[in-house]
């Protein structure tokens, strides 16, 4: 009967801790509607356009000049990924990305 028990006992132990941990979001997970309207109505406000307009006047600017010279067939989806996960990394509450691409015919 007591292992019964701590056999029950364990056995949803496990299980409680298993479903809290597929609990969680993945950090790509969809916004809700609410969200999306609550930050739609933020940035169409003035007063928050007029502060954002300030800060961006002092922010660095950050210019990826980037030039893939491996001639493979898919060239196309590498320059993809590799300027979109570096577009992703520059915080835009820090920087100003700025891509390069028309600097790199002037050189």
């Amino acid at each position: 009967m007591v292992k019964k028990v701590i056999l029950y006992l364990l056995t949803m132990i496990f299980a409680l801790s298993t479903a809290t941990a597929l609990a969680a979001e993945p950090a790509d997970a969809p916004v809700s509607m609410r969200e999306r309207m609550e930050k739609i109505r933020v940035e169409s406000d003035p007063v928050y356009q007029a502060e954002k307009a300030k800060r961006m006047e002092n922010m660095p600017k950050v210019a990826v000049l980037y030039v893939n010279n491996a001639e493979t067939t898919y060239n196309d989806e590498v320059d993809g990924v590799v300027l979109g996960n570096l577009e992703k990394c520059i915080n835009d509450d820090k920087y100003i990305y700025i891509n390069g691409e028309n600097h790199i015919s002037k050189s």
